[in-house]
């Protein structure tokens, strides 16, 4: 009888560890992270073949339009994607990407053309080339972050995590056949220019059977008055955070060698941010969800639980940072820029607690609380400031710490912002829901 009792209970937690797998692959969860796994090692991928085919010198061009590209992408496509997914997420119907959202993109576009124009006009054969790849990459992209909204707002995870792989898969095939035919920066450009138009091929636009989420639409006007702006402010305080560092080590007086030494670290330390970015597509659904529903409860537990379990995990990033990042750098760009294991080890472990704020950003974005999202960052980005205003001799050294310190303020600043009460709430959350949601979340990352 007791034999039969523990048969029952481990087929009982087999079916369950099944369908909790099942779930996942249903869902589209599996596929976001695998498609996002492929599009990270598919964008370095891309840019080692082009320096490998160019040169350094080649290169230059390319290298300056992907630095344009990615401002435009995060520091606007990105939150307009947001932006889509949550009205999607409650309920709005139809085209509902808004005027003063295109407006942005477009004046994106064009302040990008226009840096890249003036930077660029010794690396391309004129001036009107340069400007015309810049405009079609953030016009090829705008689709793209909205296309890939409506997939996520729509909760066809699926096809998001299939179309985000697809786009790197094209510009990296593009790329190998450029590289192989005839290397040219022309080729290399247009390569990364069309990678995008193969959302497209999913319809993201086709119409949706799911029923809205809310049933007050005047209510999800109102929460997200001067949201897209102030997600926009966010990711410019955030990112200054993220990419300032090779420009503030040129300004404590790096040598050339430490400038690059500096770059290449930091780049190899934020690969892991570019699978957080495309995991937002699968968080804020179910967090506005959350907070239409008013469990924000439940939503005050999350933060506090990828709080500490950001700042558990930052202790194994920065022993990761340290054994491994020499290593990977060195492979990445040679051993000229291999940084020490403790310049490692402070990238590391900042990263980590970066995307651990930008995964408790997406509760604030869920409630329509962009100015608490705002102010945390520009907390970060004051204390990084301070910390680069205190004497250390190395260049390098001070840049990542002034780095690790912004990371820190950044986290305790947004755990608090998404952990506070609002006017109409009452009591907090119990304890054990914080202690749970951290064992979840520390064991999910």
């Amino acid at each position: 009888m007791a034999e039969n009792t523990e048969e029952q209970s481990e087929d009982q937690s087999d079916n369950e560890r099944t369908t909790r797998y099942a779930y996942m692959r249903s869902d589209g969860t599996l596929d976001i992270v695998l498609g996002s796994l492929v599009a990270g090692i598919g964008g370095y991928a891309y840019q080692f073949i082009g320096g490998r085919a160019l040169g350094e010198n080649g290169f230059a061009p390319i290298g300056i339009l992907l630095t344009a590209h990615f401002l435009a992408f995060i520091i606007v496509l990105l939150p307009i994607e947001q932006f889509v997914i949550r009205r999607l997420t409650l309920g709005f119907r139809g085209w509902v990407v808004p005027g003063r959202a295109i407006a942005l993109a477009a004046s994106s576009a064009a302040a990008a053309a226009f840096v890249v124009g003036v930077a660029g006009d010794d690396y391309f054969t004129s001036r009107r080339e340069f400007v015309m790849f810049v405009l079609l990459t953030v016009l090829f992209h705008f689709f793209f972050a909205v296309g890939r909204g409506y997939l996520a707002g729509s909760r066809r995870f699926r096809a998001y995590g299939y179309s985000s792989a697809a786009a790197s898969i094209l510009r990296v095939s593009l790329a190998v056949g450029v590289a192989i035919l005839a290397p040219s920066v022309t080729g290399f450009a247009w390569a990364h220019i069309l990678g995008p138009l193969v959302i497209f091929l999913w319809r993201p636009w086709k119409p949706s059977e799911q029923e809205s989420r809310i049933a007050d639409p005047e209510a999800a006007h109102e929460s997200e008055r001067g949201l897209l702006s102030g997600l926009v402010l966010s990711a410019a305080a955030s990112q200054a955070l993220l990419l300032a560092g090779p420009l503030v080590a040129s300004r404590l007086g790096a040598t050339a060698a430490e400038f690059s030494i500096t770059y290449a670290t930091l780049l190899i330390a934020r690969a892991p941010l570019t699978l957080g970015y495309n995991l937002i597509a699968r968080i804020l659904p179910p967090f506005t969800e959350m907070a239409v529903q008013g469990r924000r409860k439940e939503l005050r537990a999350w933060a506090r639980g990828i709080g500490v379990a950001s700042g558990v995990l930052s202790v194994f990033g920065g022993f990761a940072g340290a054994l491994l990042g020499p290593f990977l750098v060195s492979v990445a760009f040679g051993e000229g820029f291999a940084p020490t294991p403790f310049v490692a080890a402070v990238a590391g472990a900042g990263v980590v607690l970066a995307g651990g704020g930008l995964f408790i950003g997406q509760i604030l974005v869920a409630r329509g609380q962009s100015m608490r999202l705002l102010i945390a960052w520009i907390l970060a980005v004051i204390a990084a400031v301070v910390l680069v205003a205190i004497p250390i001799d190395d260049p390098i050294v001070h840049v990542v710490i002034a780095f690790l310190g912004g990371e820190i303020v950044a986290l305790i600043a947004l755990t608090f912002a998404a952990a506070m009460e609002d006017v109409d709430e009452g009591a907090r959350p119990h304890g054990y829901s914080v202690v749970k949601r951290t064992v979840d979340i520390g064991g999910a990352l």
